[in-house]
């Protein structure tokens, strides 16, 4: 996701003014319920590289399956100078 943005951004992370929501999705079996745990991981990364600029809303599901077998696929907003 930070790649992406970086690309996005010609470089320039400092251009990004918000992380706004970063959303992900698991493939996990049926009962698993950790999610929060998995998504604390981004949340705390995205502070650490943007500082205050780094939190946000979130959200994390789960299925049995993500397209092209994934284990992880990340959607995400951010508010970009």
């Amino acid at each position: 996701m930070l790649s992406v943005l970086k690309s996005a951004t010609i470089g320039d992370l400092s251009r990004v003014k918000q992380v706004v929501q970063p959303t992900e999705f698991w493939s996990t079996p049926s009962g698993y319920t950790q999610h929060a745990e998995l998504m604390n991981v981004a949340s705390d990364l995205a502070v650490i590289v943007f500082g205050e600029k780094g939190n946000h809303a979130r959200a994390t599901l789960s299925d049995s399956s993500i397209p092209v077998n994934s284990p992880l696929e990340i959607q995400a907003v951010f508010e970009v100078e």
